[in-house]
């Protein structure tokens, strides 16, 4: 029994030790993201976003993202997306490194009344060039990551008797970021991100979000970790080259 009592006091010593070395950094972010659809055919769209990325209150850069992939309808609610990223990252307001992300998913969903929820699981492959003096160098690092998303749209209010698709949406959501591969040591938990917002749909091809996302993940280094207030501005619209109409997940 003894022997039971200094192994709890020692796993509580040691619990208390590693919460006090813990570092946790805080920052808030400003994301503008514009998002597109070209849906060719029933089967095929094009998807792509573009976002620009600031760093405490707009007093910094942080990124600019572009992201464009191709997505085919396999089954009614079940389709597959491969593309590639592109992400260039700024320290003191400097470019500071360039990552080029090819990647691949696979998004489903459920409808629950009027309610829409959705899981998507996206596998990316990383490669990270540093620049200096305004140039890319030859370093490279690399890792993969898994990402799993879910998402639901819930209506809550109708804003038009003549266009039934005008409406506002609760968006509530939760993603989980894994990194992977030799250079990873410590932040296996890349990040995850607990996401509240509301959508005004406009009709069915435009809608505008605004999301609050709390992002809380582990950094490359022993016991740091960051926790970002993200608030995020989102547009998305849809084109249909097409007469066939194609049901989004």
């Amino acid at each position: 029994m003894k022997k039971h009592k200094l192994i709890l006091v020692l796993f509580i010593q040691v619990s208390i030790l590693c919460n006090a070395q813990k570092t946790v950094t805080h920052n808030n972010q400003q994301w503008i993201q514009y998002y597109n659809q070209l849906i060719f055919s029933k089967k095929i769209t094009i998807f792509s976003d573009v976002s620009i990325r600031r760093i405490n209150n707009f007093d910094q850069w942080s990124q600019i993202t572009l992201r464009v992939g191709t997505g085919y309808q396999l089954l009614e609610n079940l389709n597959g997306v491969t593309g590639i990223a592109i992400f260039e990252s700024y320290s003191n307001d400097k470019p500071s490194k360039i990552e080029f992300r090819p990647y691949q998913e696979i998004n489903t969903s459920q409808k629950f009344k009027s309610a829409l929820l959705q899981h998507r699981f996206r596998f990316e492959t990383r490669w990270f060039r540093k620049i200096s003096a305004g140039e890319i160098t030859s370093t490279t690092n690399f890792n993969f990551r898994f990402r799993y998303r879910l998402y639901c749209g819930i209506p809550i209010l109708k804003l038009s008797d003549s266009i039934p698709d005008r409406k506002l949406l609760l968006n509530i959501g939760d993603e989980i970021l894994i990194n992977s591969g030799k250079e990873i040591k410590y932040n296996m938990l890349d990040n995850n991100r607990f996401l509240l917002g509301l959508s005004l749909q406009v009709n069915s091809n435009l809608t505008f979000s605004f999301t609050y996302n709390y992002q809380y993940g582990q950094r490359n280094s022993p016991s740091t970790y960051e926790q970002s207030d993200i608030f995020w501005l989102g547009i998305t619209q849809k084109i249909k080259l097409t007469k066939h109409t194609q049901k989004q997940t």
